[in-house]
């Protein structure tokens, strides 16, 4: 092979993996979150994902518990993982917001609610007064059985 082809060569394979490296990792790190439960643990929700996410779930006739674990990063007030009664959409933000909110650069959150009998909806508490740059899943969110 003559050296000029060798090198054209390679630079295609090199473009060819670059480009199919860089390729999958958009597709991978744009998944969108799952609608139902769990949520794994290392899935990152980005504020607009976590502003508009609800999954919804059955709990058995024992009723069960509600677990998890996150890690919010750049934002303000407390963000919380909700869950209501019902297969509802998730309400609107309607409330009004203190003029000082506390801001802070990284939140530990956990939830450890026990669920009844019945559909359930869970959301994230991001919205107008409260807000997180990204969250990420550090222990699976799911119920465990009662």
């Amino acid at each position: 092979m003559e050296p000029g082809n060798r090198a054209l060569l390679v630079l295609v394979v090199a473009v060819a993996v670059v480009t199919s490296v860089g390729g999958a990792f958009l597709i991978l790190s744009s998944a969108a979150p799952p609608t139902m439960l769990p949520v794994p643990a290392g899935m990152e929700f980005s504020s607009a994902q976590a502003a508009s996410w609800t999954a919804h779930v059955d709990v058995g006739a024992a009723g069960g518990t509600l677990v998890g674990a996150w890690t919010a990063t750049d934002g303000s007030d407390f963000v919380r993982l909700e869950a209501v009664n019902g297969t509802v959409s998730k309400p609107p933000n309607v409330y009004m917001c203190p003029l000082l909110l506390p801001s802070w650069s990284q939140q530990n959150g956990t939830v450890d609610v026990a669920l009844g009998p019945g559909p359930h909806t869970v959301f994230w508490s991001v919205g107008y007064c409260t807000s997180a740059r990204s969250i990420v899943v550090t222990q699976a969110i799911q119920v465990v059985p009662g």
